[in-house]
């Protein structure tokens, strides 16, 4: 009894294929209320307002991160609209003051990649938001490479190599 193949027919091309991936969310009057309301307030809205909109919405996060970031494009796009920026919506620097900044070198100096529990704690050390101390160590981590995650040990780069061998 030999094997047979079966084939079966393609779809005709014009026949949409699509994945769930390719799927629009189709907002609700009330949603994009609440989406417009939030961007106004703020335009790069953090994970945990995000988070909170998504759940009063019943939807994932990530439709809510892609909301906010198209909605900057399209405003940014959009012909005679003006800047963003020229209307003033740019992010917020933090300032910092030296009590702050020793509290924050202290701790980088512990870890430069504190988790999130130890980012809270030091936010109720320094009485800044969680995010603004996430934002600093990043920036610090930038401007000194090789002090965050995959940094060499000091006992792996002493390793004596033969000689001839860069």
């Amino acid at each position: 009894m030999g094997r047979q193949i079966l084939s079966l027919p393609s779809p005709p091309a014009s026949f949409p294929v699509s994945s769930p991936a390719d799927a629009q969310t189709v907002w609700k009057a009330r949603q994009q209320d609440d989406l417009l309301t939030a961007f106004a307030n703020n335009l790069y809205p953090s994970i945990r307002a995000r988070q909170v909109l998504a759940r009063e919405m019943g939807l994932p996060e990530s439709h809510i991160r892609m909301w906010f970031q198209n909605h900057r494009n399209r405003m940014r796009e959009a012909p005679g609209a003006r800047s963003l920026y020229e209307e003033g919506h740019t992010r917020l620097c933090t300032q910092l003051s030296s009590a702050h900044l020793t509290i924050l070198l202290q701790g980088f100096e512990k870890d430069p990649c504190p988790k999130y529990t130890s980012r809270m704690k030091l936010a109720q050390e320094t009485g800044l938001p969680e995010n603004a101390i996430h934002i600093w160590y990043q920036n610090r981590r930038a401007c000194h490479p090789g002090r965050g995650r995959g940094r060499v040990r000091v006992q792996d780069s002493m390793v004596q190599l033969p000689p001839g061998q860069p």
